[in-house]
């Protein structure tokens, strides 16, 4: 729009011909300006909720790093003890080893010594046998001794004075054999029983001996034994060397965690910052929206013609003919006021979104559907004309909004099943709140995961007096 050259130190005159034109411009300008700080509000809001999400998420992953963090410590000071009984464990093996090698090597020994016994004692055998025989040899020389003293006695005895040294001599012989005898015997004794404790020992060194082949025959299976031992004792030393390893990780582990943790806890408290920044900013946008929405509901009050005129006309005209409607149905007697004050809303089991009855609900389709079918096709840029009351509860929908619902597709019912519903949104609660004759907003509408940019022009139902609730028309901007 050109300007017209204001000569210096002058005022601009009104044009009262032209100051329609330029509020008309200026609600046009409101209108949308109030569309792009809805659109900034709601991008805004959609930020400020993932930064949410997002801090939410830290805090969480926070809390699972600190469990991790708990777990590595406890992890560690298991690691530590293991470690500790590792190497006990290692020395008093490696002691155990050297004990059994030196009792393998005693009992070798032992065997040896047992096994040079055995073979010796035959030949001790044999020189006792031969003892034996020498013995009986001399028993027979003092026998034949002895009975030479005694023919010797007899002669002496015949010779008799001339005989009589040699009869000395013959007794002291004859004494001498029968000492001889007598010590032979008790040789023979002697040799007996050292006889028998000798084959006593034979036969046990044999069976000694036996045992004594066997360990030495069964030293390869002890030496198997020490080898596995040393085979242990080897793997122990890389298990301590293994766990020594994992404690060491688990000190790196422990300090990764810990810097994790302080990363992400400032990390949080800027999402914190951002969050509040940007709560701060959608704040200052709706309040811009607040004032372009005042702006065209001035603008309309004044009565100049905008592109919202229509539709805040036939909001109120609409709003009207459901008042008139209502009460004409008291007068006739098809509802009741408490009916329509009803606000025990009965579940609908297994909706999504949730759905609710009344018992105005029957009037309420009768009543409301072709008002509000045709305020929904006022023009090609109408999206919707609904009524709820004034807890937002909606119990009539536009036909492309009142499908039958489908189970378990919530999506689909969010955008094509949306009648008998509650409306707790900004916007609606808004509207119930407002005490204007109209009120004009500009809001973002989320059907699921479909966002779409709206105004919505809504207007007070009043029955015998009493606000019922709200007609809301949307539309695009």
């Amino acid at each position: 729009m050109t300007q017209n050259k204001i000569p210096a130190g002058q005022l601009p005159v009104a044009d009262p011909a032209g100051l329609g034109r330029y509020v008309e411009a200026l609600a046009k300008r409101a209108g949308t300006l109030g569309v792009e700080a809805a659109d900034m509000a709601g991008r805004a809001e959609d930020i400020a909720e993932q930064v949410h999400r997002q801090a939410d998420a830290l805090t969480e992953m926070r809390g699972q790093v600190q469990d991790i963090a708990a777990s590595n410590r406890q992890i560690l000071d298991e690691t530590g003890q293991a470690e500790s009984d590792i190497r006990t464990s290692h020395q008093r093996m490696t002691q155990a080893q050297a004990a059994i090698k030196v009792a393998l090597d005693d009992v070798l020994s032992l065997t040896d010594g047992i096994t040079r016994i055995e073979q010796r004692l035959p030949g001790l055998e044999q020189s006792l046998d031969q003892v034996g025989r020498v013995s009986a040899d001399i028993e027979r020389i003092a026998r034949q001794t002895n009975l030479l003293a005694l023919n010797a006695t007899i002669e002496a005895a015949r010779a008799g004075e001339a005989g009589r040294g040699f009869a000395v001599v013959a007794g002291e012989v004859k004494t001498l054999s029968r000492q001889t005898a007598e010590a032979v015997t008790e040789i023979q004794q002697t040799l007996a029983a050292l006889t028998r404790q000798i084959r006593d020992l034979i036969a046990e060194s044999g069976e000694a001996s036996g045992k004594a082949s066997a360990a030495r025959a069964g030293s390869g299976q002890i030496g198997e034994a020490v080898r596995d031992i040393d085979h242990a004792c080897t793997t122990i030393a890389a298990t301590q060397r293994t766990v020594s390893a994992i404690a060491a990780h688990s000190r790196d582990n422990q300090a990764s965690c810990d810097a994790l943790v302080g990363g992400i806890t400032r990390l949080s408290d800027t999402g914190d910052r951002m969050r509040t920044g940007i709560a701060d900013v959608a704040q200052g946008t709706r309040n811009v929206l607040t004032l372009s929405e005042d702006l065209i509901e001035l603008t309309a009050e004044a009565g100049v013609e905008t592109v919202d005129t229509p539709y805040i006309q036939a909001a109120i005209a609409g709003a009207a003919e459901v008042s008139r409607r209502f009460e004409a149905g008291l007068d006739a007697g098809r509802v009741t006021l408490d009916a329509l004050w009803d606000e025990a809303y009965q579940p609908v089991p297994g909706t999504a979104p949730q759905k609710f009855t009344t018992r105005a609900l029957p009037f309420y389709q009768t009543a409301l559907a072709d008002v509000l079918e045709g305020l929904a096709a006022l023009t090609p840029q109408t999206i919707l004309c609904v009524a709820t009351d004034r807890q937002g509860y909606l119990p009539v929908h536009n036909k492309r909004f009142s499908h039958p619902h489908r189970p378990d597709d919530a999506e689909w019912n969010g955008q094509h099943s949306r009648d008998r519903i509650m409306m707790t949104d900004r916007t609606a609660q808004a509207g119930l709140k407002s005490t204007k004759p109209f009120l004009v907003q500009t809001y973002r509408r989320r059907l699921g995961s479909k966002v779409e940019l709206l105004k919505d022009v809504s207007a007070p139902i009043l029955v015998k007096g009493r606000r019922w609730g709200v007609l809301r028309l949307c539309y695009t901007p």
